[in-house]
């Protein structure tokens, strides 16, 4: 029978003075409760029951090996092992899951909440998980299970797959005409990013109108949605000036955070040159919504004194919560920004993706060296938009390959999303910490995302530029992610994105 004193103080957490065997890991000097043993660490009746090693196996893998997609489920089998290699038939405790590459998620829902501990009964447990990293060849993923430092390893080697992006069949916004216009967009309507808060879903977007011989007025525009699918009543938050190129503007994003919402962007063309490239930025500036005519009026950093001497042009910054303040010596408010920027090399320019920290949530300083760099077969790269999946640092950025990038009007135009010659697509990379990126081997061949033939009417430009990458419930990755992207095209001289269109990865596909 129960003490009392122990019944009344129950919920409180009551001293039980026969613990099960296996229950404690033993103290200094493998100390243990008068009638337990320490063995691998554990206070055990016998020897016999302590967890010294795991097995994992998966149990539908096949000759040793399995084979999956980013977040998609699969079951594991784990059985404890004791000192002398046999199973630890009275072992009862909570084994962490893990993997030498990304992140476990245990149990069918999803993972933002879930635990990565599987619970086994008689030296014994089943557990249906998923992985969030994709792995290179010859890489591969092994996962491993622990209980106080002991450790054991899967018997197979898992190849995890980027997950498959899926169009959905029809544009979200057409392309804007006077005919058809999406609010005040009559000339153009894209670069969509999307974010979800309290009221649901917002799309900020870049929209022309008001076309003249001249050109057009491009402004910034915010629609709203209950679902992210639908987008509705699309008001104007402030506008450009042909007249005055400090004033012009390339792809808005926003950052939620605080109850705020805060604009990013490039501003202050450099160039009509650098500008066909849609890389012709000299600064990079803030604002918040509810002050949106603001916007541009005090730079975060600009061209030449922004502690990148070698960048010439900057656009698409983006803003995340830091997710690794004590690597950036930051506190609570700590933020990183991910940017395009063009940058003189010796024989010309490239563009590549720069990372930018703000430990204080203010004030950003750029860091040395490109976050991600340009490749023979992804010599330019534009739009980068990271996502952060439990641990795993995801980035999709359009990506396009050019024999040859030269300084000068022909370099930048060469270069220009809407050069016939030229096809952006949409590529992938991950991390583990937001520094070092892996590109992912499909982006040749297989790309995320690129112009399909099927939608021609829409995608006719023949290059993607990707607008926001976000969970498509607005909460977590494991249960899908939602893609907005715009084709570019040229409407009359100007090369801009016209229309929106979404494809979606996992559950959300």
């Amino acid at each position: 029978m129960r003490p009392l004193f122990c019944s009344l103080l129950l919920l409180a957490g009551c001293y039980d003075p026969k613990p099960p065997s296996g229950s404690y890991l033993c103290g200094a000097g493998d100390a243990c409760p008068s009638h337990l043993t320490c063995e691998c660490g554990q206070c055990v009746t016998d020897k016999d029951d302590a967890a010294c090693s795991f097995t994992i196996a998966a149990t539908s893998a096949v000759d040793g090996a399995l084979s999956v997609e980013e977040h998609e489920q699969f079951s594991v089998a784990v059985q404890a092992l004791n000192a002398r290699g046999t199973p630890a038939l009275h072992f009862g405790g909570t084994a962490t899951l893990s993997s030498t590459w990304g992140d476990v998620c245990v149990g069918t829902g999803g993972c933002t909440t879930s635990p990565d501990e599987v619970t086994l009964s008689g030296g014994t447990g089943m557990a249906t998980i998923q992985l969030n990293r994709e792995t290179n060849p010859p890489l591969s993923a092994i996962v491993r299970a622990s209980f106080g430092s002991n450790v054991g390893t899967s018997m197979e080697k898992i190849t995890v797959h980027r997950a498959k992006a899926t169009r959905a069949p029809l544009p979200l916004v057409l392309p804007a005409t006077p005919q058809a216009p999406f609010g005040f967009a009559t000339s153009s309507i894209g670069a969509p990013y999307v974010v979800k808060d309290a009221n649901g879903w917002s799309m900020y977007f870049v929209g022309g109108h008001d076309r003249t011989l001249a050109g057009f007025t491009l402004g910034a525009g915010v629609a709203t949605s209950t679902n992210g699918m639908d987008f509705v009543s699309p008001v104007k938050l402030f506008d450009d000036s042909l007249a005055d190129a400090s004033t012009q503007f390339g792809a808005v994003s926003a950052y939620v955070h605080g109850g705020r919402t805060t604009l990013f962007g490039a501003r202050g063309a450099i160039s009509a040159d650098f500008a066909s490239a849609f890389v012709g930025f000299r600064t990079i500036v803030r604002a918040d919504v509810a002050d949106a005519a603001s916007f541009g009026t005090t730079p975060l950093f600009e061209v030449s004194k922004s502690g990148c001497d070698e960048c010439v042009a900057f656009d698409s910054p983006m803003v995340i919560p830091d997710p690794n303040p004590g690597l950036t010596g930051g506190g609570v408010d700590s933020q990183v920004m991910f940017f395009a920027a063009a940058q003189m090399t010796d024989t010309g320019f490239e563009l590549a993706v720069r990372r930018a920290t703000a430990p204080d949530g203010k004030t950003f300083t750029v860091e040395p060296g490109a976050a991600l760099e340009n490749t023979f077969a992804e010599t330019a790269l534009l739009s980068p938009r990271i996502l952060v999946d439990g641990t795993t640092y995801k980035m999709w950025y359009s990506f396009a390959k050019i024999p040859s990038v030269s300084s000068g009007t022909t370099g930048a135009a060469t270069v220009s999303p809407c050069n016939p010659l030229v096809h952006y697509q949409v590529g992938y990379a991950t991390s583990s910490d937001g520094y070092y990126w892996v590109r992912s081997s499909t982006n040749s061949n297989r790309p995320t995302l690129k112009t399909s033939v099927a939608t021609d009417l829409f995608e006719h430009g023949g290059s993607v530029l990707l607008g926001s990458v976000i969970a498509t419930d607005g909460n977590d990755p494991s249960n899908g992610i939602s893609l907005y992207y715009s084709p570019m095209t040229l409407v009359g001289t100007s090369c801009v994105p016209n229309g929106v269109g979404v494809a979606t990865t996992g559950k959300g596909s």
